[in-house]
């Protein structure tokens, strides 16, 4: 269907579940259209170069096997597919040629057919910048015969994105006309189900990579869904999607570092796979001249079924990568009155050095040379009125940094080189693994709503039952402590110096 369709069609827009395939019937329609109509530019194009050489190199990894294949191919004194890292390029005998661009090598180059891989990843300027052209192209074949072209065409190929993203209008207006019966439209979303009911992927794999992410990430990555923010959020994805600026997270505090982390810690211990996580994430301090900081959050990781003994090992573990941390803000709440009974003995790191114990920063300890550390967060309504209250003025002023979201996280260039040249570093799988809770942050942001209680309270929960606000929770309860920081800092610098008083004369 989407091969024929590749044909037919001028705006395709494909969505798959990943392990669905769709790198290697676009190399295989790209081959066809190319040997069937002569002197056919293709250019594929995707955020990164290397992103873009994958449908190349598939190429070079199947298709040549094919006698049949290889004949159209030409390869006159050098290899049938010339690749690199950064560039891909098949010449066909015909004149024909499929070559790989990132986005900004593509401009003011022309092309028949513009084939986007991973489509989210590209910003709407740039691909606009990228289509335009190709409008506009006529192959130089039908100039000399005079002869009626095929009209130019663009295929977007991903899996599924946040609604927020600008693909989603794309993919939706595409849709529209198509189900109109527009024969130049087409768009489809195809799910693990489909892949393995037809046999490309085993169910299995599908299974296992269930149960290592959140169920919204699977559903994305996998089920072809569109995640958007539930109607009426607090933090709706307009409002969270211009703070996911931050391109590099931090695993460990760097060396020489002289900023301050405040931790924030959401409980959790049930094993069921539809229990909460616990979570804790790690926010860089920033001091800004209005008295306010700037937020980063650098680290989040969340658990799930640990008990308290092993969530209190792993929030030491925590703090010895980060040490400038000054406080750890939880949920007292439940589970949460045990928990500084857990932290209330030195303890060492994996290097040996020994640590205090902590105890709450709001009563005096008996406990010789205890750090209140521990910040109490005993949730009521007024308590929860604070944590959105916080947190959406820090997402409204942009005083909060959030990490980008994880199909850019590729893209991310270490300080020695620049995106997509040889120089850019490889993220960790730690690092991405940040990336990725942050997307689930985001979704979990977006399904927080008010709702009316009984005696005409207001609640802020999830919108639906089966949803959780894990993440939100740790990053809220941290973002409310250091509200207060701010308004402590703000009076220092807004107090006025000792006045000197003094008799005025004249002589």
């Amino acid at each position: 269907m989407v091969a024929r369709q590749f044909g037919n069609a001028d705006t395709l827009m494909v969505v798959k579940s990943r392990g669905y395939g769709k790198t290697w019937l676009t190399a295989l329609c790209c081959l066809a259209m190319g040997v069937l109509y002569p002197g056919s530019l293709i250019a594929v194009v995707s955020g990164t170069a290397e992103q873009a050489t994958l449908i190349v190199k598939k190429i070079q990894d199947y298709f040549i096997r094919n006698p049949e294949i290889m004949r159209e191919i030409q390869a006159d004194g050098h290899r049938p597919v010339q690749l690199s890292r950064n560039k891909g390029v098949c010449t066909l005998k015909n004149g024909s040629k499929i070559e790989s661009f990132s986005v900004g090598a593509m401009r003011g180059n022309r092309a028949k057919i513009v084939v986007i891989d991973e489509s989210p990843e590209v910003k709407a300027d740039d691909l606009d910048a990228v289509i335009a052209p190709v409008k506009n192209t006529r192959r130089d074949i039908c100039h000399q015969r005079g002869i009626a072209d095929y009209a130019s065409k663009t295929i977007s190929i991903t899996s599924a994105c946040l609604k927020s993203n600008y693909f989603y209008a794309m993919f939706m207006a595409a849709l529209k006309e198509f189900s109109r019966g527009d024969p130049t439209s087409f768009a489809c979303a195809l799910d693990y189900r489909s892949a393995a009911r037809v046999g490309i992927t085993d169910m299995a794999f599908f299974l296992a990579e269930r149960r290592k992410m959140p169920e919204t990430k699977f559903a994305m990555e996998y089920g072809s869904i569109f995640v958007g923010a539930e109607s009426g959020s607090m933090f709706p994805y307009d409002l969270t999607e211009g703070c996911r600026v931050l391109k590099r997270v931090e695993l460990a505090q760097p060396t020489s570092c002289t900023s301050e982390y405040v931790m924030g810690v959401d409980l959790a211990t049930s094993s069921e796979r539809t229990a909460d996580n616990a979570v804790i994430c790690v926010l860089k301090l920033i001091e800004l001249e209005n008295g306010a900081y700037l937020k980063k959050l650098v680290y989040m990781r969340s658990y799930h079924g640990k008990r308290l003994d092993a969530l209190a090992d792993e929030v030491r573990k925590t703090y010895a990568a980060f040490p400038r941390v000054t406080r750890i803000v939880f949920d007292h709440r439940g589970l949460g009155d045990a928990f500084p009974q857990f932290l209330a003995q030195p303890w060492t790191d994996e290097r040996g050095r020994e640590y205090p114990p902590w105890t709450l920063d709001d009563e005096r300890t008996i406990i010789h040379n205890a750090v209140p550390m521990l910040r109490s967060v005993k949730a009521s309504a007024q308590i929860n009125q604070q944590l959105v209250s916080c947190l959406r003025v820090a997402l409204e002023q942009r005083t909060l940094e959030l990490p980008v979201a994880s199909r850019f996280a590729e893209t991310v260039a270490d300080e020695e080189g620049e995106e997509d040249t040889p120089k850019a570093r490889k993220l960790t799988l730690p690092e991405k693994a940040v990336y990725l809770e942050s997307d689930a942050l985001q979704i979990e942001m977006g399904n927080i709503v008010m709702r009316s209680g009984a005696g005409a309270a207001v609640l802020y929960d999830v919108a639906r039952t089966n949803q959780h606000k894990d993440r939100y929770s740790a990053l809220a309860m941290a973002v409310r402590y250091i509200a207060e920081l701010e308004e402590e800092r703000k009076r220092k610098l807004l107090r006025p110096v000792s006045a000197v008083i003094g008799v005025v004369s004249r002589f």
